[in-house]
């Protein structure tokens, strides 16, 4: 009994130890681009990328080498070929040349590629690896790590990056964007050297760097093919699997432009009628945008999309992505009851991908509601949870069949 409890310890222990020996340079120098995502924006695998950095790992050593934000990458043309579906799915937002929109996707292999293919279209050098970070994830490590403070005396803790970094900044620069970036890089820079001080309790910090994982808040990629599909059993990859099992995967990009995602609160349930070789799935997402009224900035608020109806500060627009069991086919799709004309019906990963737009008022939620017939495997259901400022609320209701 006490083995077969040690079992998946033992699992990942040995999981580790094939892989940490390369992503820490081992045998040779791994150049690694650190992608820092800001929440505040959702994108498909969190948040947009803005800023981010270049560090080497030499046999177990760290040096960075680059701090940067996304204006050094952005117009950065890669001209890498994810695939038709890919194409089909994303060409229009310009993910091979806008850095914020790379991680348009929920799958991040894509997202590492083009941040990889983006920096050596740049710079010349090959990156090795790439990480995916949010400001969750810097406050789970900071509280192994213990505060640290940025060249202006700004003390950066556990309990205030989050807020700092996803509102606070927003308020305090105003519309200096210039400013908060070069202060979100310089963040980026005290939160990722703070990790590499001396006397830092490694055990916690892998604790919180696991927790933070199992989020999808850390996210690895690596071009050693090896160490790519032992990292695919895992929570780090952020990968969409291919399976025929039943899957439940929501997510949204911001269409507006803004940063009004910090106020979004998100629910999705999921039920299931039916014991035969098919069934009808029931998935009812709400969205509820809780920014306030007044006081904040245009650059928070606005809109980018320039909509052709009126709208008011606070008011926000979502992409919404539904990823659905592999031969599932959608026979019904709602907002608040009124059917959404002519969804988008794409592939990604042997899924069907279902998305359209979705209007979001300030102080108001909308239900949206698909109706989907797929194929009754009878295993259990994988629910894709997006990482975003605030949880997602989750209720499964799988039928219970002879």
């Amino acid at each position: 009994g006490q083995l077969t409890t040690l079992s998946g310890t033992l699992q990942s222990a040995d999981r580790v130890a094939r892989i940490a020996p390369v992503l820490l340079g081992a045998d040779a120098p791994q150049r690694v681009f650190i992608g820092f995502q800001n929440d505040a924006e959702a994108r498909g695998t969190g948040g947009l990328p803005g800023a981010f950095a270049i560090v080497v790992v030499d046999k177990g050593r760290f040096t960075f080498t680059n701090f940067e934000n996304d204006n050094f990458l952005n117009g950065t043309k890669t001209g890498v070929d994810l695939g038709r579906d890919f194409s089909l799915a994303y060409a229009p937002m310009q993910p091979a040349s806008m850095y914020v929109n790379t991680n348009i996707s929920a799958h991040f292999p894509y997202a590492a590629k083009l941040w990889a293919a983006m920096w050596q279209a740049k710079t010349g050098e090959q990156v090795d690896a790439a990480i995916a970070v949010d400001p969750t994830a810097l406050s789970y490590l900071l509280r192994a790590t213990g505060p640290t403070q940025l060249a202006d005396g700004t003390t950066l803790t556990a309990d205030d990056v989050v807020q700092l970094t996803q509102s606070s900044a927003y308020i305090r620069f105003g519309d200096d964007q210039e400013a908060r970036k070069q202060f979100l890089t310089d963040v980026a820079r005290a939160a990722s050297e703070h990790l590499l001080d001396p006397g830092t309790d490694e055990t916690a910090l892998l604790k919180q760097a696991g927790k933070a994982g199992s989020e999808r808040r850390l996210l690895i990629w690596s071009r050693d093919p090896s160490v790519e599909l032992e990292l695919a059993s895992t929570s780090f990859s952020g990968t969409i699997p291919v399976t025929s099992d039943p899957y439940s995967g929501f997510t949204i990009n911001n269409a507006g432009g803004n940063k009004l995602d910090y106020y979004l609160d998100r629910a999705v349930s999921w039920s299931a009628s039916g014991c035969g070789p098919t069934r009808t799935v029931t998935a009812t997402i709400v969205l509820t945008n809780n920014a306030p009224t007044s006081g904040l900035t245009n650059y928070v608020a606005g809109r980018l999309d320039r909509p052709a109806y009126p709208v008011h500060p606070g008011d926000n627009v979502e992409l919404v992505s539904y990823y659905a069991t592999s031969g599932a086919s959608l026979t019904a799709a709602t907002v608040d009851g009124v059917a959404v004309p002519a969804p988008s019906i794409l592939r990604e990963e042997g899924h069907p991908l279902f998305r359209f737009g979705v209007e979001l008022p300030v102080g108001q939620a909308r239900i949206v509601t698909l109706t989907i017939e797929e194929p009754n495997t009878g295993e259990p259901l994988t629910v894709l949870r997006q990482p975003l400022v605030r949880p997602l609320t989750v209720d499964v209701d799988h039928p219970s069949c002879p």
